[in-house]
Order: structure tokens, then C-alpha cells, then sequence
């Protein structure tokens, strides 16, 4: 599991590239060991989430090629999207594929395999009906994006109240 902590800055015209804050801990694991809580109940990981200004949301898991999604991931992913669906907010779960390697997974390049959104699961015969058959998580978020109006962020018209979630 890898935890990424990403910053961006505002030039006023858009947003630079993403940097990654710390990459010498990018690679730590986090462990779970001893917080089960019963039979097969454990913690989770997500690979990504991407909630923007809760006009969308989207739930992320990259899987090595030919791996199936993990139940308990997959219940959590559902759960959350269905709570957020259930208060206005579009929500997705999807799952792309990477190919088995030690090399950096770029997610944006990864396929996509499977979709949930709105109580069902749209398979990967649906996914090239609907779209492509190798549609990449990067133009599955373009379309999502723009199906949803979301616009990119500008400090000048998306405005939000930073107390709301400071914790100091």
C-alpha cells in the first residue's frame, strides 16, 4: 500500500504540475496486523480517491492484470459511493488493470476493467459497447468530468471556507 501526498500550486493562469511532497516515504507500507475485527473483517486501502467539491466523486483501485476485485474493497468502495450518491454527490467505482511489474504504476494509462455507478456494475463487454475496449483511466475521467459539467478549479469562482475543515 503506498500513500502519496500531492501538492500543487496556483500561477493564476492554472495549475502547475503535481509534485510529490516526500518521495523518499513514498513506499512505506502501512500495516494492519492486530486491527481486525472478527472473521475476515479487516482494513482497507484505497488507491485513489477523487472528490472535487463533491460535484464528483471517484474511487480508484489498480489491480495486476487478471486479478479479480477483493470483496471487502469492493463493499467499502460501494458503500462510500452509495452514501455519497445518496447526498447529491455523482459517484464511481472503477477498477483498471496494470500490467505484473515492479515498475511505477502510472494510473492515468492503466485500463479499464470494471465500472459501478448508480447500484450497478458495468463489465468490461459493457465498457467497450459504451465506450472502448481499452479506454484509459485518464479518458474515462476526461468524460467522466465533463458528463458531470465539472469544471477545473479557479480560486476566483470555486470558493470554499478552509475552517469547515481545519483541525487547528
Amino acid at each position: 500500500m503506498q500513500f502519496t501526498l500531492v501538492l500543487t500550486k496556483w500561477n493564476g493562469t492554472g495549475v502547475k504540475k503535481a509534485e510529490i511532497y516526500n518521495l523518499d516515504k513514498l513506499n512505506r507500507k502501512v500495516i494492519f496486523e492486530g486491527l481486525e475485527h472478527g472473521y475476515n473483517t479487516y482494513p482497507t486501502d484505497f488507491d485513489m480517491v477523487f472528490n472535487l467539491r463533491n460535484e464528483i466523486n471517484i474511487i480508484v483501485d489498480a489491480k495486476e492484470a487478471g486479478k479479480e476485485p477483493v470483496m471487502g474493497q469492493t463493499i467499502t468502495y460501494v458503500n462510500i459511493s452509495k452514501a455519497l450518491e445518496a447526498a447529491g454527490v455523482p459517484s464511481y467505482v472503477i477498477w483498471v488493470e496494470h500490467s505484473p511489474s515492479d515498475e511505477n504504476i502510472k494510473l492515468a494509462d492503466c485500463k479499464v476493467v470494471l465500472i459501478w455507478n448508480k447500484g450497478k456494475f458495468i463489465k468490461r463487454n459493457q465498457i467497450c459497447e459504451l465506450f472502448e475496449c481499452d479506454i484509459t483511466y485518464k479518458e474515462l475521467q476526461h468524460y467522466l468530468l465533463k458528463k458531470h459539467n465539472v469544471e477545473p478549479y479557479n480560486p476566483a469562482k470555486h470558493k470554499f471556507n478552509k475552517s469547515e475543515y481545519s483541525w487547528k
